[in-house]
């Protein structure tokens, strides 16, 4: 990935999983703090959007077992990295229509409909069903940081 001054980048459930170490793969988790640290280094704004707040807190309660002050914990320290966007009734809307054309899951037709509505350039995410998602004037790249050399 060829790393721009003023990019924006969404952080997708899974990496922030890894990222804090609640996922055990310690390889996905070294990756992704290097991934992490370079966007950071270079410039980019990192994006959360409740969306994948939401998914973050079931999966690390119902999968991985950990109490509410844990992922609360979490939370807040995803909070000092990433800027949080809450969807609209635009977004809904939006991901309904993007689920149409390209087939996607709902949940996760908000999480792009999200960042298209918002500027968003990027997504890191391992789910790449599309490289390029786009939808009207917009476009949204999807990118597997565990493909990146």
């Amino acid at each position: 990935m060829v790393i721009e001054m003023g990019k924006r980048v969404l952080v997708d459930t899974n990496l922030w999983l890894y990222t804090l170490g609640i996922d055990v793969d310690l390889a996905k988790r070294e990756r992704m703090i290097a991934v992490l640290e370079k966007i950071i280094e270079e410039g980019w704004e990192i994006f959360i959007c409740s969306q994948v707040c939401k998914e973050f807190v079931r999966v690390g309660i119902e999968k991985y077992g950990y109490d509410r002050e844990f992922i609360t914990e979490q939370l807040e320290k995803i909070k000092t990295i990433a800027n949080i966007l809450y969807e609209d009734c635009e977004d809904l809307t939006t991901a309904l229509e993007l689920r149409e054309i390209y087939n996607l899951q709902f949940w996760d037709s908000v999480i792009i409909a999200t960042a298209l509505n918002n500027k968003i350039s990027y997504i890191l995410t391992e789910d790449v069903s599309y490289p390029i998602i786009k939808f009207m004037d917009k476009e949204v790249e999807l990118i597997n940081p565990f493909d990146l050399t």
